[in-house]
């Protein structure tokens, strides 16, 4: 029995264009349950979220860059609103999709060294808890880069589309006659 692909075919700008909006789906989860772990620790509420940046929240929690309490909360503000504006013109430039990407690396390395500071103090649920959280980081960050690809993939069958339709014909213009 054969599999049947309903989808588009692979290649294709409906394709390109779903699998980018995949990625940028993906960006979205990521902006919405940071932003919810960031409101949930503000207010004293001891769960968070796994799949979200670690960044904004570790600093809110430990104000690990000495910030005062109003500067952590406008640092984490910035560093979600940072992901949120690279959601919102993801479309408009592919560059946005690699800068994504990139603070989204930066967020899973920051965790990889959070990580090391934590394995004496965590129970065997506690590492199994970041460990998810840093395969969900890995994970964000490879569907960024294959939004990124896609987008370029994208620009480009576009490009040849707008190339290979038939353009019409341009007549000169001559103004009324008198």
């Amino acid at each position: 029995m054969a599999f049947k692909n309903n989808g588009p075919e692979k290649g294709s700008i409906a394709y390109l264009q779903q699998q980018s909006n995949s990625a940028r789906f993906f960006l979205l989860i990521t902006v919405i349950l940071s932003a919810v772990n960031c409101v949930l620790l503000f207010t004293e509420f001891d769960r968070f979220f796994l799949y979200s940046a670690w960044f904004p929240y570790w600093q809110l929690d430990l104000n690990v860059l000495g910030l005062g309490g109003e500067l952590a909360i406008v640092w984490a503000v910035l560093s979600v609103g940072a992901l949120l504006v690279c959601w919102i013109m993801w479309n408009k430039n592919k560059l946005f999709s690699m800068v994504a990407a990139a603070l989204m690396a930066a967020d899973t390395v920051y965790l990889v060294i959070t990580m090391s500071d934590w394995k004496g103090i965590l129970n065997e649920d506690g590492i199994s808890t970041m460990i998810l959280n840093l395969i969900f980081h890995i994970i964000v960050v490879v569907f960024m880069v294959i939004g990124y690809v896609h987008l370029g993939k994208l620009e480009k069958a576009r490009a040849a589309a707008q190339a290979a339709a038939p353009q019409p014909a341009q007549t000169e213009f001559k103004g009324p006659e008198f």
